[in-house]
């Protein structure tokens, strides 16, 4: 790991020489603990000059609280990824199979159910997250949705946009 930063952070110099800035996307990973800090904590210390676009869905599937990783990350956080962080529902097949004694199903069914959600139709607190953003310091906010489950990724996205706007950030648009 410690490679890959030192990489990162030579990297992130030479493009920051050329007027580009290099940022890193977590996911659930970066929330692992080695010894006293997290992977994500590590990569920061060791890439300085690389800059954080967080995605509030991996925050959260990694056990953080997304708003207190962006006051934690204020001022290095420019990009924000709009993502919903959804439990869907165990199917009907998931129980049939825990009857019949497949435990293997049934657990593969039950992880499962953890789904990206069009923003607002999750469990995360948009109002608190996009509040904390922009006072982090997020020039940009994205709407993200790594999988639509059968609906179209415009219909999604069209979702997201709605639900934001009835909380009223029309204005971010």
């Amino acid at each position: 790991m410690l490679a890959f930063c030192w990489q990162a952070e030579e990297i992130s110099v030479r493009l920051a020489d050329e007027g580009i800035t290099l940022y890193y996307h977590n996911h659930h990973l970066e929330f692992a603990k080695r010894g006293s800090s997290t992977v994500l904590d590590i990569i920061r210390a060791e890439a300085p000059t690389m800059r954080l676009e967080i995605d509030v869905h991996w925050v959260q599937r990694g056990g953080k609280d997304p708003v207190r990783i962006l006051q934690k990350y204020a001022g290095l956080v420019d990009l924000v990824h709009l993502k919903d962080y959804r439990i869907g529902d165990m199917p009907p097949a998931a129980f049939d199979a825990r009857r019949s004694g497949d435990s293997a199903a049934f657990m593969q069914a039950f992880t499962g159910v953890v789904q990206f959600g069009e923003v607002g139709e999750g469990n995360l607190e948009w109002t608190e997250i996009i509040t904390q953003a922009i006072s982090s310091g997020a020039q940009y906010l994205l709407i993200e949705q790594d999988q639509q489950y059968g609906r179209d990724p415009f219909a999604c996205l069209q979702t997201s946009r709605d639900n934001l706007v009835a909380l009223g950030y029309e204005d971010l648009f």
